[in-house]
């Protein structure tokens, strides 16, 4: 559509020029000699030129200009309307597009910024992958687990920042089967903690794989508290057996 309301602009100026210079010919034959015919023509063909290129090749370099700027993510732009309909018709187009990109953008944004604000209000880490085991996202809770900046992160592989057997056997096992998994991790950095890990696939509207989500939840309280009865168990289990060895001698 584009193309044809420029070349139709472009044709239409040419389509006069050719009908003008016709008539004026004609009109030069039988009145004026051939000099003061080729003059006149040259004078007006040079006007309808300046014409030509002020109502259509200005605005179309305009335009291009605004396109390439749009491409590069620049929506900052409005095109002017011009005299010309198919030019004028084509830049409120452009200008219609722009406005569109612009409200789908904020739209996403919004949506992008909402969830962010959801996983930063969660207890548990939550960790987005992408096939290569590359950081997309994460939330505060795993910055503060692991201790590191969300920012200084993404786009980083999580196997070269976590050394981990536990983690890089899970992450390649959810990669090849393609199930999801859960089991105990033990992190050292930045210090001793166990975390529960639920790692799951994470595929598009096509159900095909794009990579992984990763949950943690800091359980080292839950695994002190159990080492803590077991301790506290066994120190139980020995002090009563001892008084009871003693008065099973006397008997």
């Amino acid at each position: 559509m584009i193309k044809n309301n420029i070349w139709r602009a472009i044709i239409n100026y040419f389509f006069i020029l050719l009908i003008f210079l016709a008539i004026l010919q004609f009109y030069f034959f039988y009145h004026l000699n051939l000099g003061w015919a080729l003059l006149t023509s040259f004078i007006f063909a040079l006007g309808l030129g300046w014409i030509l290129f002020k109502q259509v090749i200005s605005p179309l370099k305009k335009m291009n200009m605004v396109t390439k700027a749009i491409g590069q993510g620049n929506l900052n732009q409005e095109l002017p309307l011009y005299e010309q309909k198919e030019i004028s018709q084509l830049a409120q187009n452009i200008n219609d597009l722009v406005r569109q990109q612009k409200k789908v953008l904020a739209q996403i944004t919004a949506e992008k910024n909402r969830i962010q604000t959801i996983l930063n209000s969660m207890m548990e880490g939550v960790i987005a992958l992408d096939k290569q085991g590359n950081i997309l996202l994460l939330n505060s809770a795993v910055e503060n687990f692991l201790g590191i900046a969300q920012e200084a992160y993404l786009g980083k592989n999580i196997l070269s920042l976590i050394r981990n057997y536990d983690l890089e056997r899970a992450v390649k096992r959810v990669l090849k089967s393609e199930k999801p998994i859960t089991q105990e991790l033990q992190l050292i950095y930045p210090e001793p903690s166990f975390y529960y890990l639920k790692a799951t696939p994470l595929k598009n509207q096509e159900q095909e794989k794009e990579g992984i989500v990763i949950l943690l939840r800091n359980i080292t309280k839950e695994k002190r508290l159990d080492q803590m009865r077991t301790e506290f168990v066994a120190n139980i289990s020995h002090e009563l057996r001892t008084p009871l060895t003693s008065i099973s001698g006397f008997l």
